[in-house]
């Protein structure tokens, strides 16, 4: 790199923005440099569809379309094909030292040998979509069958339910049943107080639902629906145990909801993936590294990482610090409470701050815009002492100055930061 000193006239001006473009260019180098998902599908074929992915130990099970499963033991470096090889498979799921595999017009398939050998149950000629587990018992949702009944580990099955035929996603409510229903003449959310036997459809029945979470008691209904309003597609959140729901991300076709500590993950058609880091209310698309409009299909943990399904790419992983948004740092007592001045700062588009509490506590880090309105929850939950980082992306945010708070026991401060795109 050539440079050129001037040992008299120097502008003092010039000299001061040569120093912040110097800045902002490091800044903006620091953020691209910031890591991607990172493509991890040796083994799995061609363009492979990954339709269902499941942890088992340090086994990692993943479920395509017509190549059946594969498995693999080093995070996603190498993939194996399983015995079970030439089935649509739309979700895998672990139950005890059970792996369930259930695939298109063929039923249930059973391996107690995490993989290596299956066995067809007595579910052997429809398609299942999904699984779901109270006790001893797992249901699985059909298409065309409703709901069917295993109490030996998906070996042997009985249909429970008629009045519900066509069901996508199932997800235990206490003592009730959820179910998402997935055809013309059974839409929406249906629940069961009878462990899946009779069901009543709830105030959800505008569109197709493909996936059912829960974290805390905020409820996740996930919307793929091609034949209705595109508007109706996307997130809904309900607080109230499904009485009502409201929309909080909308017109993408949501193909997967997953609950990662206090983050939610939405997998959709063509946009690739979304993270909430507030229970719904914001979501921010997280597709560094992904193809083209990207279509990503399911999610699962695994140690670190998180990884993706995807249809015609294979499978993506990711650190998971690098989209969550709180981890503990240091579980060193502090002596007192502590917020840190953000870093980087200014920044673009995601920054990180810091903070210490020397006692248990429910803790709130608030970011507000310049008008003080809250636009952002980077925290919002119980902690122990130690120190934490929290990361904020303000991809969706314009320039401008914000202001974070923390508030957590006795203690609350507040301080400034600068985004500049």
């Amino acid at each position: 790199m050539k440079k050129i000193f001037k040992a008299s006239g120097f502008s003092l001006t010039c000299s001061i923005t040569s120093v912040i473009l110097f800045v902002f260019l490091a800044f903006g180098f620091l953020n691209n440099s910031l890591a991607d998902w990172e493509h991890v599908s040796n083994g799995l074929g061609n363009n492979p569809i990954v339709i269902s992915l499941s942890a088992k130990d340090n086994i990692l099970f993943a479920g395509t379309q017509d190549n059946g499963v594969f498995f693999t033991t080093n995070n996603g470096e190498s993939w194996t094909q399983t015995s079970l090889n030439n089935r649509t498979v739309w979700d895998v799921f672990v139950s005890g030292n059970y792996i369930l595999a259930g695939t298109a017009f063929n039923g249930v398939y059973v391996s107690k040998d995490n993989g290596v050998s299956w066995v067809q149950s007595t579910l052997n000629d429809i398609t299942v979509w999904t699984f779901t587990q109270y006790g001893d018992n797992i249901l699985a949702g059909t298409s065309f069958y409703g709901v069917h009944l295993s109490t030996d580990n998906g070996q042997t099955w009985n249909r429970i339910s008629y009045n519900l035929v066509f069901v996508r996603a199932l997800l235990v409510l206490g003592n009730d049943i959820l179910a998402g229903a997935f055809d013309v003449f059974n839409r929406g959310i249906y629940r069961s107080t009878d462990n899946g036997v009779n069901w009543s459809q709830t105030s959800f029945n505008i569109a197709n639902v493909s996936e059912l979470e829960i974290n805390g008691n905020i409820l996740f209904a996930g919307v793929d629906d091609f034949n209705s309003n595109n508007n109706l597609n996307g997130v809904y959140t309900s607080a109230d145990n499904g009485g009502t729901w409201t929309q909080t991300l909308s017109s993408v076709h949501i193909d997967d909801l997953s609950i990662i500590g206090n983050n939610i993950f939405a997998g959709a058609y063509q946009n690739g993936v979304y993270v909430s880091n507030d229970n719904g209310s914001s979501w921010v698309q997280r597709n560094e590294g992904l193809s083209v409009n990207p279509t990503v299909t399911t999610f699962t943990k695994l140690g670190n990482y998180i990884f993706a399904g995807t249809q015609n790419n294979g499978v993506y992983r990711r650190q998971i610090d690098e989209l969550v948004g709180i981890k503990q740092v240091s579980s060193e007592i502090p002596n007192e409470f502590s917020l840190s001045q953000n870093y980087p700062n200014p920044f673009n588009p995601m920054t990180n701050v810091k903070f210490q509490m020397p006692k248990e506590g429910f803790v709130k880090l608030i970011v507000f815009d310049a008008l003080g309105r809250e636009i952002a929850a980077l925290v919002n939950e119980e902690l122990k002492p130690g120190t934490y980082e929290v990361r904020w992306d303000a991809a969706n945010y314009p320039s401008g100055v914000y202001f974070y708070r923390i508030t957590a026991s006795d203690y609350s401060h507040t301080k400034k930061m600068i985004l500049v795109k």
